[in-house]
C-alpha cells in the first residue's frame, strides 16, 4: 500500500538533508530519494515536511549513502515508546500520510537485496519486490487514521515469503470513535502529538498502545488485540526501520477513511504533512499512565 513510485530512484542519487535528534537517542540523518512527480521536503530544525508525493527513512551514516544496506537506523521498539508531533492538516480525504516500520534491508538468497529501487526496501505488500514484516503506527489524513500489525512468515536465517497483507488492526473510527477530527477531541485542524508503546510479554508483541495528546486533550486505543496475530512481530521490533511517506490511495479506497464518510479523491500535489520532535523511551518510564501500567502488567 506505500508508493515511492514505478521504478525507484536509484539509492545513488538518494540525498541527505541533514540530521534531526531524536530525543533519548541521539542525532540521526534524514535521507530521501528525491520527490517527483513535484514533490518537496523541507528540512526542519527538528523535522521535515512531505510536500506532495514522497518518502523519507532515518539513517545512521551517510558515508556512501544509499549503497550500505545498513545505513538505516535500525530501530529498537520493544517495550519502548516512540512519539512525535504531527500536522495533518493539510492532508485530505483518500490521501495517506504514513510513518511507519519496516524490517529493511530486504534479502533474497541469503543477502541483502537492493531490487529493482536498489535501496534495499521491503514490506508486507511485496513493494520494490521485497518481502519483510510490517508495522503501520500511522496511516492517517485529518479524517481519521489507522494502524496494522503485518507478520510475515520467516525462513532462517534472514527471508520472508509471504505475509500477512492486509494486516491486523484497528482505525480511529472504532478505536476512539468521535474523538480524532477536524473540531474534535484530537482537533486535526493543528498539530498533536501521537505516541506508540510496544508492550512485550517475553519476546512476543502483547499490546500495541497510540495515545493522543494535545492542548490538555488526550485519547488512546489499543490496536489489533489479537495476541495470535500480532505476536510474531515482537522478533522484529528490535530492529525495525522507520519511513516517512506522503501519496494518493486513489479515489476509491476507503479502507482507510471510508468510515467517516468523506468523499472525492485525494488531492496530493496541494497536500503536506509534517513530522518533528521525535522522542524514544522506555515504556516503563513513560508519563502515560496507560503505558506504564500495561508495562507492569505484563513484564
Amino acid at each position: 500500500r506505500h508508493y515511492f513510485r514505478e521504478n525507484g530512484t536509484l539509492p545513488k542519487s538518494m540525498t541527505n538533508l541533514g540530521t534531526i535528534n531524536i530525543a533519548g537517542y541521539g542525532e540521526v540523518y534524514v535521507v530521501t530519494n528525491p520527490p517527483q512527480g513535484g514533490g518537496r521536503i523541507d528540512k526542519l530544525d527538528n523535522g521535515f515536511t512531505l510536500n506532495g508525493e514522497g518518502g523519507v527513512y532515518l539513517a545512521t551514516t551517510a558515508d556512501d549513502i544509499g549503497a550500505d544496506p545498513f545505513m538505516y537506523w535500525q530501530t529498537n521498539l520493544a517495550n519502548n515508546v516512540w512519539s512525535y508531533d504531527v500536522d495533518v492538516s493539510n492532508v485530505g480525504c483518500k490521501c495517506n500520510a504514513a510513518m511507519y516500520w519496516v524490517n529493511m534491508p530486504g534479502y533474497e538468497g541469503g543477502q541483502p537485496y537492493p531490487a529493482e529501487w536498489g535501496n534495499y526496501y521491503c514490506d508486507a505488500n511485496f513493494v520494490n519486490g521485497n518481502w519483510c514484516p510490517e508495522y503501520d503506527t500511522f496511516e492517517a489524513n485529518r479524517e481519521t487514521m489507522n494502524v496494522a500489525i503485518h507478520t510475515c512468515d520467516y525462513v532462517p536465517e534472514n527471508e520472508y515469503t509471504s505475509c500477512d497483507r492486509g494486516g491486523c488492526g484497528t482505525n480511529a473510527c472504532s478505536g476512539i470513535g468521535g474523538q480524532y477530527g477536524p473540531g474534535r477531541t484530537i482537533d486535526t485542524t493543528k498539530p498533536y502529538r501521537i505516541s506508540h508503546g510496544q508492550i512485550m510479554e517475553g519476546d512476543f508483541l502483547k499490546e500495541s498502545v497510540h495515545h493522543f495528546s494535545q492542548e490538555g486533550r488526550t485519547a488512546s486505543f489499543t490496536a489489533c488485540n489479537n495476541f495470535e496475530a500480532m505476536k510474531w512481530m515482537g522478533y522484529d521490533l528490535k530492529d525495525i526501520v522507520a519511513v516517512f511517506s506522503l501519496w494518493n490511495m486513489g479515489c476509491d479506497e476507503s479502507w482507510l477513511d471510508g468510515c467517516t464518510g468523506c468523499g472525492g479523491c485525494c488531492d496530493l500535489a496541494g497536500s503536506s504533512v509534517t513530522f518533528s520532535n521525535f522522542e524514544l523511551g522506555p515504556a516503563k518510564e513513560s508519563s502515560i499512565p496507560e503505558i506504564r501500567e500495561l508495562y507492569e502488567k505484563y513484564n
